[in-house]
């Protein structure tokens, strides 16, 4: 197959055609179909395959396996099997065995996700649930996920790789619909559990950009032409309750979620026949997405196989070659158009029964207009020659957008194309009115609108540069509406230059392109884009201020502001990736998503401690947040409130000296928000630094009754807006706690957690006493205040009580009011026991291996937790514990095998020794789920004490063991 060309990214991009390059047709390697394709965060491609070995010619060894493709050129999607290899840790699903199908494989944010369709008996047939397996480390080690998040190792051969126990599922049936197949008579057929996942560049990242979701699609079980779609925020896949399933376009052309599978909707109807009336199988209704970067947009491939009935299996499925058809989006949901169909594809023989086309995602030209479509052959039926992995490049033809609407919901990006005349000449300033307008119409003589009424349509408006050349900040002065944001975008030249969005408000607003280079006689072209039906990308002028530069990475010796007492301005500070707004507010000017930005100031009033309030303004569409620095030595961060107002962002408490850097620094929430805020004030609390805790925040705090949780001894929590705490991390899932003593009689209680719950998230609350675990809460997913109660809970005098919020991705903060408790009753006296004074004996083994569950070994300064693992009490940085037992196996030199529980906010670490001798120290993974340490070549005697010892990291996690195995 031929190089791809690789030439500059066309910025226009409309698909209007595809070509098929036949003389590009390859065949590669042995036996084998339904080859999906994901691009590894190592650069390589990693590819499913069913039904075959795609190392031999006769071979038909497994049901389904993954290899990775390793090619020889960073610019061709020419290899041979000497690049190809077996993921051989992968679990075996064997053929004519397992009856396991894979359809959906996702390589996102370094973790590996594969989707594994079941069926029942040995042969091909309806599908009934879906396993998902993950991988942490490209490939090596696999894991089965259940619908509830809970891992579970799988090595290549474990027993539970084939197990129809329904808790091994992801998707699970649910409610079929039952048809009659003219083969095997009626067959129900379920939602979700035949998938393929949308791919958007390496490593998803270019999905990771975008929104954040991952996407897949599948057949809905009614008809074979429908199909449906869910998402899912990538960290939070591994939960099925998390996902949202499409529902239907809105109005504005917006997709609808539910969280109900069973109130779902059909996304898109693909063909039910050919041209002759033949009818397509429900095995047809899989497309396969791939992002475009070089156009800018998502192409789906589909291809039908014709059948006795619509919604067939296999019978009568080679009555001639597949379908083949292509649709394009702006979006990974849609809507879509079809680009082209061919009744019955063929490459390069009549004999050909072509079927599951798939797009490769890693080897697309840099212009968008070359892609490789892979497919399987069912020629023969299953002859080795048709019966591979077959591949052909295609040529997409492109067209301009214009004004008249794009196809819905994403981005259009305007024609490179440079017109013979640029319009108007322009000198400093130009009213919108008096520009070469193409789409647009004058609105009240003084502005412009995008005249057409369809969703998403565009207009462009362009002139011609009139001053002398250098470097400018162009300065948009648009009209923002409440009901949508529209967004603007400039070329130079027909080159693309960036993208403003405006303000979700009715007001005037300037946008500002920094650090344009700019020669007299450019041609300047703005174009305007509506949101859906509802905004019309108002231009009211524009104009040029010379001397700007783009937004330069921060100067490491700023000249900082010196403020005197009161309220000081925001545009007066040291900015950097900042830019004044002309309402005054500054904002994030990066257009890309989660841009940053700081402003600081040299702290010119005398030393003490003050409370430090920022005058912001938050906006409906997303959350912004901001971060304190003094000296570089990080604060806190505070989070914007999502609703369009001011608001008083307060972090109290902080010591500064006069002379002192404050920095704060703003993150957008995406694409859409800007981390606005107008000035900043300081609050004396006093001349004197207040006294560092002992550990990590807050306060050494009693209670009796009740306590505020700004009192509590804090770790990964800080104090918002001085009455309640939030996780202070930005991290996904980050955690925090907040402890006190209780000094009151020693009882059962009602503890209740007074929490704000918030409608993006669903935060959860754990309550530990004396170190061990009582239970987990999860908040609502509202935003409101709530109580959480954890009932019958035996707290003693003079015992810790803990409170650990956990953050539901980045979304939610885990934020406590305060801890109340009710109820008293019941007189206890359990003080925790002591550990016994000798090691216990291990339940099982002897001999040659022996095993030991943690909960049954000799304990110090660790605590069972949910009567199946230890973890570490102590509340201390980097606190330890240790658990000892004694050896039963013969002398030799044995594997000790230490099975962990890992946590994903930090590393703990365990140290083996035997009789008191240090024999190694492994690290637990920063992930969430069980994985083995294991310590080689330990020699063991009958009758020796083994311990192990394990530390925190940090405060956030707590060495948990579940067992030890030694062998």
């Amino acid at each position: 197959m031929p190089a791809l060309a690789m030439v500059p990214t066309l910025e226009a991009a409309t698909p209007k055609s595809v070509t098929l390059e036949t003389s590009t047709h390859q065949k590669i390697g042995g036996r084998g179909d339904n080859w999906t394709l994901t691009w590894a965060k190592d650069g390589s491609t990693l590819v499913t395959m069913d039904d075959g070995n795609w190392f031999s010619s006769s071979a038909n060894t497994y049901s389904h396996a993954i290899y990775r493709i390793n090619y020889p050129s960073s610019s061709s999607s020419n290899f041979s099997m000497s690049n190809v290899s077996r993921l051989s840790n992968y679990p075996t699903f064997s053929y004519k065995k397992s009856c396991s199908f894979g359809y959906g494989l996702l390589s996102v944010d370094g973790v590996i996700y594969s989707m594994v369709s079941r069926c029942r008996g040995e042969n091909w047939n309806q599908f009934y649930g879906m396993k998902l397996l993950k991988s942490y480390d490209n490939g090596s080690t696999w894991y089965r996920v259940d619908k509830n998040g809970g891992e579970d190792y799988m090595g290549a051969w474990d027993s539970n790789r084939d197990s129809r126990d329904s808790s091994e599922y992801f998707f699970y049936k649910g409610k079929g619909y039952t048809h009659y197949d003219s083969a095997v008579g009626a067959m129900t057929y379920y939602p979700f559990v035949y998938n393929t996942f949308v791919q958007a560049g390496k490593d998803y990242q270019e999905g990771l950009n975008r929104d954040g979701y991952v996407y897949i699609y599948s057949p809905d079980p009614t008809h074979a032409s429908k199909i449906n779609l869910a998402r899912v925020k990538h960290y939070e896949l591994d939960v099925r309750a998390n996902w949202e399933f499409f529902k239907y376009y809105d109005t504005s052309g917006r997709p609808v979620w539910t969280k109900n599978i069973d109130d779902r909707g059909v996304v898109h109807s693909l063909r039910r026949t050919d041209s002759a009336g033949n009818p397509i199988s429900w095995y047809s209704g899989l497309p396969d997405v791939v992002y475009n970067k070089g156009l800018g947009k998502y192409i789906m491939v589909n291809g039908g196989m014709y059948a006795k009935t619509y919604n067939g299996t296999d019978a009568g499925k080679n009555n001639g070659s597949g379908s083949l058809t292509f649709h394009y989006s702006d979006n990974p949901y849609g809507p879509w158009k079809e680009l082209r169909h061919i009744d019955h594809f063929t490459a390069s023989s009549s004999s050909e029964r072509t079927y599951q086309p798939k797009l490769d995602p890693k080897n697309i030209s840099s212009d968008g207009t070359r892609m490789t479509l892979i497919w399987s052959d069912h020629a023969g039926p299953f002859s080795s020659n048709y019966y591979t992995f077959n591949q052909m490049q295609i040529k997409i033809g492109v067209d301009s957008d214009s004004g008249s609407g794009g196809s819905g919901g994403g981005e259009t990006i305007d024609p490179p194309s440079v017109p013979s005349t640029g319009g108007p000449v322009v000198g400093s300033s130009a009213e919108a009115e008096k520009l070469s307008l193409s789409g647009y119409s004058i609105e009240s003589g003084s502005r412009i609108k995008v005249s057409s009424s369809a969703a998403n349509a565009t207009g462009s408006a362009q002139m011609s540069f009139g001053l002398s050349s250098g470097t400018y900040d162009v300065n948009v002065k648009v009209l923002g509406e409440d009901d949508g944001q529209s967004t603007v975008k400039l070329y130079v030249n027909g080159k693309y230059v960036g993208t403003k969005t405006f303000p979700r408000k009715n007001a005037f607003e300037t946008l500002t392109f920094a650090g344009v280079s700019l020669s007299k006689g450019d041609v300047i072209k703005l174009v305007g884009q509506k949101d859906g039906y509802a905004t019309f990308a108002r231009i009211d002028g524009l104009s040029f201020s010379q001397g700007g530069s783009a937004p330069a990475p921060e100067p490491t010796s700023p000249t900082p502001t010196t403020p005197s007492a009161g309220e000081i301005l925001a545009k007066t500070l040291s900015l950097s990736g900042y830019s004044v707004q002309s309402n005054g507010l500054i904002g994030v000017s990066s257009s890309a998503a989660n841009g940053t930005g700081s402003a600081q100031l040299t702290f010119g009033q005398s030393s003490g401690s003050y409370t430090v309030n920022v005058r912001a303004l938050g906006e409906d569409d997303g959350q912004s947040t901001l971060k304190l620095y003094v000296n570089g030595k990080y604060i806190g961060v505070q989070t914007f409130p999502r609703k369009a107002a001011y608001t008083t962002l307060s972090f109290a408490g902080v010591q500064i000296n006069k002379g002192d850097i404050v920095k704060l620094v703003g993150q957008k929430d995406g694409y859409a928000t800007r981390a606005r805020f107008e000035s900043l004030s300081f609050a004396s609390q006093g001349s004197s630094a207040p006294s560092e805790p002992s550990a990590g925040g807050g306060t050494s705090a009693g209670f009796s009754s009740a306590i505020e949780a700004e009192a509590m001894k804090l770790s990964g929590y800080s104090v918002e807006s001085g009455d309640r705490i939030k996780v202070s991390s930005g991290s996904a899932n980050a955690s925090g706690s907040a402890s006190a003593t209780f000094t009151g009689t020693s009882a059962r209680y009602t503890v209740n957690v007074d929490a704000i719950a918030e409608n993006d998230g669903q935060s959860t609350i754990e309550l530990y006493v004396a170190g061990n675990r009582v239970g987990s809460k999860k908040l609502s997913l509202a935003a409101r205040d709530e109580t959480l109660s954890f009932t019958d809970v035996a707290i003693n005098n003079g015992q810790e009580v803990k409170l650990v919020g956990r953050k539901d991705g980045y979304a939610t903060f885990a934020r406590i009011d305060k801890v109340r408790l009710g109820g008293g009753s019941g007189s206890i006296s359990n003080p925790e026991p002591t550990a016994p004074t000798a090691p216990t004996s291990p339940t099982t083994g002897g001999g040659s291996s022996m095993s030991v569950e943690a909960e049954k070994m000799s304990l110090s300064g660790y605590g069972i937790e949910g009567g199946a693992r230890i973890v570490l009490k102590s509340s201390a940085a980097n606190g330890t514990g240790s658990a000892t037992f004694s050896s039963t196996v013969e002398s030799g030199n044995y594997n000790v095998v230490a099975r962990v529980l890992a946590e994903d906010d930090g590393q703990s670490k365990l140290s083996l020794y035997v009789d008191g001798v240090y024999k190694g120290q492994q690290t637990f993974p920063r992930v969430v789920g069980y994985r083995d340490l294991t310590f080689s070549n330990v020699s063991l005697k009958p009758g020796q004490t083994i311990k192990l010892v394990g530390q925190k990291d940090g405060y956030a996690t707590f060495a948990r063991v579940d067992k030890v195995t030694i062998q």
